[in-house]
């Protein structure tokens, strides 16, 4: 996924929570990075492996904005416990898959 995340296709226009699986790590900074210039945005549970999540964390302005989003409760962030193939982020009526470098099928 390119820096233009698929956050920006979906969020906006939705109200409804989101759920997003098995990002990689610049993939949860370029979500934190959206995320937080959007002020009433829909809840997003994010699970990620947790090396993914503390390569993302490593970065103090990533972990500041996750930061922010969890306190706003706008994102929960929990561990994968098993290991999945696929990046997904879907909400009740639409799931959006990568599936190249600037592309994505929704």
């Amino acid at each position: 996924m390119a820096k233009q995340h698929i956050f920006t296709q979906m969020i906006p226009e939705r109200e409804e929570p989101a759920l997003y699986i098995n990002p990689r790590s610049e993939q949860i900074a370029a979500f934190a990075e959206e995320a937080v210039t959007v002020e009433d945005q829909p809840k997003v549970r994010l699970h990620a492996d947790s090396d993914e999540i503390k390569d993302a964390l490593y970065s103090f302005l990533t972990a500041s904005k996750i930061a922010e989003l969890i306190h706003r409760e706008q994102l929960t962030l929990r561990t994968l416990t098993e290991p999945v193939q696929n990046t997904i982020f879907t909400t009740e009526s639409q799931a959006v898959v990568p599936v190249m470098d600037k592309h994505s099928i929704s």
